[in-house]
């Protein structure tokens, strides 16, 4: 929880979001998708992930992903990313991907690597966390970097 700009939620909040995250998949130009990471062999939520188009004309979008530390270091943050990438590139037809993630978050640095993703920026307390001004690195990947690997 140290790095997200959110939680931990009560009840209250989180039924709050999942009702605005339900609703906005009624939106005919939808283009934020929030999904759950469900565990296949106990479909158990474990988690959540983020694909939101942030250009149509530049064909740009941005991933997130939590996942519960009970299953942190399983490959299971690899496999959301690689999921996320994959519908992306193929289903959306995006050009470029990109995700954020704070530089002491070396989980996610690994991840983001390990799925192929290059560092292509580094911005200095540009994100505040908790009252604490916080340093994140900037991970992308094109298209052509996708098929070609």
């Amino acid at each position: 929880m140290k790095y997200l700009t959110w939680g931990p939620s009560d009840k209250k909040q989180t039924e709050k979001s999942l009702k605005k995250q339900i609703a906005m998949q009624q939106d005919g130009d939808r283009k934020i998708f929030v999904l759950a990471v469900v565990l296949k062999e106990t479909s158990v939520v474990i988690g959540n992930a983020l694909f939101m188009v942030q250009d149509d004309d530049f064909e740009t979008a941005e991933i997130g992903y939590f996942l519960h530390s009970s299953y942190w270091k399983m490959g299971l943050g690899k496999e959301v990313v690689d999921g996320l990438v994959e519908l992306g590139f193929r289903r959306f037809g995006m050009h470029r991907i990109f995700a954020i993630c704070d530089t002491e978050n070396t989980g996610s640095v690994k991840i983001l690597q390990k799925s192929g993703f290059r560092l292509e920026g580094h911005f200095l307390k540009n994100l505040k966390v908790k009252g604490e001004w916080r340093n994140n690195y900037l991970f992308a990947l094109l298209s052509e970097e996708y098929f070609r690997g």
